[in-house]
């Protein structure tokens, strides 16, 4: 099955000028995050300190700065300084949700929003991410468990900066995935 990567959307977020990757759930290293922004800063947020020495060689000539926290709604991260646009990656194991709400004091700096979902949070998510003015870009990476969808990416871009990567519909651009 062909379908869209996030590799293949950041190349078509590419009109963004992303001035901080803020990136939530980092472990070892993003390596889409990295090729895709090389001259950002990557703010790279993971409570588990073991990842923490790998950054001087995965994150070898990136400015990076490293946070160990665990974000959510008490250890928010709309507190870390940072200049934007920027772009905001959440990918948590379940505790997604609970960032955005702790990320709500950013989300005027925030020019896109890559999230991690399961099906069964996929909901909450879009309805959260639209109610703050942020429209869905692209859902990339699908995985399946046995037959049904299990998790996902979602892409969102801010009302703000959609006109730099929107375009109206054209039944000559259309184009589906197998």
């Amino acid at each position: 099955m062909n379908q869209p990567t996030k590799r293949d959307a950041f190349c078509r977020l590419a009109a963004i000028p992303i001035a901080t990757v803020i990136d939530v759930g980092v472990a070892a290293r993003t390596e889409s995050l990295i090729a895709a922004y090389p001259s950002a800063l990557h703010l790279l947020i993971e409570p588990d300190i073991q990842w923490h020495a790998t950054y001087a060689t995965t994150y070898a000539g990136i400015n990076y700065v490293p946070y160990v926290m665990l974000a959510n709604t008490v250890n928010r991260i709309d507190a870390l300084p940072f200049d934007g646009p920027a772009l905001l990656k959440i990918d948590v194991d379940g505790g997604e949700l609970a960032v955005l709400i702790g990320s709500i004091g950013i989300l005027d700096r925030v020019a896109v929003i890559v999230i991690e979902v399961t099906s069964d949070s996929l909901f909450g998510i879009v309805q959260f991410a639209t109610a703050h003015g942020f429209r869905l870009f692209d859902v990339v990476e699908l995985c399946y468990c046995g037959n049904q969808l299990h998790q996902c990416d979602l892409i969102f871009v801010a009302e703000s900066f959609s006109h730099l990567v929107f375009t109206p519909w054209d039944i000559r651009s259309y184009r589906h995935f197998e």
